[in-house]
């Protein structure tokens, strides 16, 4: 979000009731199933602010963390026109990383979306690998995004992450889809956070 500017967001919840907290920038609300509320926070710094659920809403309610990267005015906009170019997903032409794409196109795309393509029913992965986290939690390693997209019950518990084991995606065309979620990014660099 951009710093120094009042930004709105619009909250609902698709299963139980949570609670959208960003304390460093005040403001908590609930969100509730069935019901759409707004919430405005405002920045003055840039920075990264730690979010979290403040309403036990199931087995994972330790783990829904998330940050919100306040930026100023100027490097919000460069953002946001990274992002937009980012929607023009061209298919890559590393074999490695095609292969990828054909595992995401065949097993992800139907609840994820990168581009602008895709569903939103899941978090959009258009910059994956700027992430410092998976799930919120987990360290973005090549290790870490194996066992999460193998098991992520095992991980965090209640989650709607379909599990793909071996018999659906073998090791290679793991390996292939990790180099395809490698090459999500906007930035020339990770976010440092």
């Amino acid at each position: 979000m951009p710093t120094g500017e009042r930004v709105y967001f619009t909250l609902n919840a698709t299963d139980v009731i949570h609670s959208f907290w960003v304390p460093a920038l005040g403001g908590k609300i609930d969100t509730v199933p069935g019901i759409e509320n707004t919430l405005w926070l405002h920045a003055e710094e840039p920075g990264t602010y730690m979010g979290k659920c403040a309403e036990l809403c199931g087995p994972s309610h330790a783990l829904m963390d998330f940050k919100l990267i306040a930026l100023e005015r100027e490097d919000y906009d460069q953002w946001v026109e990274d992002m937009v170019a980012k929607a023009d997903v061209e298919q890559p032409e590393d074999s490695s990383v095609q292969q990828g794409y054909e595992v995401f196109q065949d097993n992800c795309i139907s609840c994820h979306a990168v581009g602008g393509a895709g569903s939103a029913s899941g978090p959009t992965l258009t910059n994956f690998n700027d992430r410092k986290t998976i799930a919120g939690y987990l360290d973005n390693t090549d290790e870490q995004l194996r066992d999460w997209i193998r098991n992520p019950d095992e991980f965090k518990q209640g989650n709607n992450m379909i599990p793909f084991p071996e018999s659906e995606i073998s090791d290679d065309e793991m390996d292939s889809l990790i180099a395809y979620l490698r090459s999500l990014d906007v930035r020339e660099e990770a976010d440092p956070e």
